[in-house]
């Protein structure tokens, strides 16, 4: 409430006061306060009686009004008048703040569930975008396993051919000496890179005995040459 609206109020019960105290006095004298006596006004109509003197007679108006009632009732109204402007304004009613707050607890549990959910979904993506990263790298680890074995697999078989290719040459070189044929050195050089480290030497004593025009004992070394480049090719 406004002070403007106080002091409204308090003016509206002060008149109400004055007014009910002159309505009491007009009631208790049976005429207006300003009005002057009957008696009054006719003596001076007539301020000289017949013997031509003024009368004196006494003239009975009644007994002056008591207001003390009134004025009891004037100051109460003032006093309830006071007491209702600086009386704060009235509570709510008890059932509509239990309302408002059981709306506002139903909104605190809405937003509860609603942050929990988006915690756990982002729990989820989290855990989603983590289990990706792990399967693309067994991905790339299985590529490049793969690539790795293709590239072995490409690299034995190479191998393999080649051994296989030099074999063939260790068995022309033998033919060759066999009939005396000293050319089969251009044939054991044909060998060398393909041969595994023990045949290559067995292939060496061989040229050194066909240097030496043994070609039994050329023979010989290569037919070590041989059975090793095939336990070799058996082992891989």
């Amino acid at each position: 409430m406004t002070r403007g609206r106080q002091v409204f109020i308090l003016a509206i019960a002060t008149a109400a006061g004055v007014s009910a105290v002159s309505t009491a006095v007009r009631s208790r004298s049976g005429r207006s306060p300003v009005d002057p006596p009957r008696e009054q006004a006719e003596a001076r109509r007539d301020p000289v009686d017949g013997a031509g003197v003024q009368s004196t007679a006494p003239t009975d108006v009644g007994p002056p009004p008591d207001v003390a009632p009134v004025r009891v009732q004037v100051s109460a109204v003032r006093d309830a008048a006071r007491e209702a402007v600086a009386a704060p304004p009235p509570a709510p009613a008890s059932a509509e703040v239990d309302r408002f707050q059981a709306e506002l607890e139903e909104l605190r549990k809405e937003l509860a569930a609603v942050e929990q959910e988006n915690a756990r979904a982002r729990a989820e993506r989290e855990a989603l975008r983590h289990l990706s990263e792990q399967l693309d790298g067994i991905r790339g680890d299985l590529a490049q396993r793969a690539a790795r074995s293709d590239a072995e697999a490409a690299a034995a078989r190479q191998a393999t051919a080649e051994r296989e290719q030099a074999m063939e040459l260790l068995v022309a070189a033998e033919r060759r000496l066999a009939v005396g044929d000293t050319q089969a050195l251009d044939l054991l050089d044909q060998t060398a890179g393909a041969l595994p480290f023990t045949a290559q030497r067995a292939v060496q004593n061989a040229r050194g005995a066909i240097e030496s025009e043994d070609l039994g004992r050329a023979r010989y070394w290569i037919s070590v040459a041989f059975l090793q480049t095939q336990e070799a090719l058996s082992n891989q």
